[in-house]
C-alpha cells in the first residue's frame, strides 16, 4: 500500500510539473504585428547622365616619354520605371534581434502573361524600407520575351501598359555561421509577417516629351531684325532733317527775294 502511494504521489507531481510548463510563456515572446497592405504610386523617371571626357597618360620604360590619350565623353540614356511607395511604421526589434521591413514586387504585361518578379526569390535580395517618408524603388523599363535562342530583353515602349503589385514583409535579420572551422558569417532574414498583396496597379508608358528645343539661328534673327529696323530709323531721320533744312533755307531765300528792292524800277 506505502508503493502505491508513493507511486502515486509521484505520478501527481509530474503532471503538476508538466502543466506548469505548459501554461509559462518565454520572456521574449512578442505580438507580431501584421504589415500593412503598402501603398504607392508609379512614374517613369529619367536617370540618364553624361559621363566626362578622361585624359590617360602613359609613360614608355625605354625612352621615358609619356603619352596622354583623350576618351571622350558620351551621354548615357537611362530611364526607369519608380515605385514610391509610402512607409509605415513597424517594431525595430523582434525577440531582441533587429527587424526590416522588406518589399516584394511582382509585374505582368497588362493583356495577359504570368506575374514576374524583378528582385529574386531570396528574402536577402529584396529591398528594404528606408528612413524616409517613401521607399523609391527604380526598376528597368524592359521585359523579358521567350525566342528560339533563349531568353532577351525588350525596352518598353509608348503606350505599353504593365501590371503593379507589391507585398510588405516583416523581417528580422541575424548572423549564422558559413563554417564550422573557419568562422565565417553571414547575415541573413527571417519572415515573421506578411501583407496581402496591394490592388493592382497599371502604368502606361507616355509619350516621349515633343516640345521643340530653342535654335541658335532665333536671336540672330531677332538680332538682325532689330538692327535692320534701327538703321531704316537713323535713314529716316537723315532724311526727315535734310527736307527741314531744304524748306528753311528756301523760305529764307524767298523773303530775301520779297525785301530786295526793284532796281528796274530806279
Amino acid at each position: 500500500m506505502g508503493n502505491r502511494g508513493k507511486s502515486l504521489a509521484i505520478i501527481i507531481i509530474a503532471l503538476i510539473a508538466v502543466s506548469t510548463v505548459l501554461m509559462i510563456k518565454p520572456s521574449n515572446a512578442q505580438t507580431i504585428p501584421k504589415p500593412s497592405v503598402p501603398e504607392f504610386s508609379v512614374s517613369l523617371a529619367d536617370h540618364s547622365y553624361d559621363v566626362p571626357p578622361k585624359e590617360i597618360s602613359t609613360t614608355n620604360s625605354y625612352n621615358n616619354q609619356t603619352t596622354t590619350t583623350t576618351i571622350p565623353g558620351y551621354h548615357v540614356q537611362k530611364d526607369t520605371i519608380d515605385l514610391t511607395i509610402k512607409n509605415q511604421p513597424y517594431p525595430s526589434s523582434i525577440d531582441g534581434n533587429k527587424s526590416y521591413l522588406l518589399f516584394y514586387v511582382r509585374q505582368r504585361g497588362h493583356y495577359g502573361g504570368n506575374w514576374t518578379y524583378p528582385y529574386d526569390h531570396a528574402i536577402n535580395s529584396y529591398p528594404r524600407q528606408s528612413d524616409s517618408d517613401c521607399t523609391v524603388l527604380s526598376l528597368p523599363n524592359s521585359y523579358r520575351v521567350a525566342t528560339p535562342y533563349g531568353e532577351n530583353m525588350e525596352y518598353l515602349k509608348a503606350g505599353d501598359e504593365i501590371d503593379f503589385q507589391v507585398m510588405a514583409i516583416l523581417a528580422y535579420g541575424y548572423n549564422y555561421s558559413l563554417s564550422a572551422v573557419i568562422p565565417l558569417y553571414s547575415y541573413n532574414y527571417e519572415s515573421v509577417a506578411a501583407s496581402d498583396w496591394s490592388s493592382t496597379q497599371t502604368f502606361t508608358i507616355p509619350e516621349p516629351s515633343s516640345s521643340p528645343a530653342p535654335t541658335e539661328s532665333q536671336p540672330t534673327l531677332i538680332s538682325n531684325a532689330i538692327s535692320a529696323d534701327s538703321s531704316l530709323a537713323l535713314v529716316a531721320a537723315a532724311v526727315s532733317v535734310i527736307v527741314v533744312i531744304s524748306l528753311l533755307l528756301y523760305v529764307r531765300h524767298l523773303k530775301r527775294s520779297t525785301t530786295q528792292p526793284d532796281k528796274s524800277a530806279v
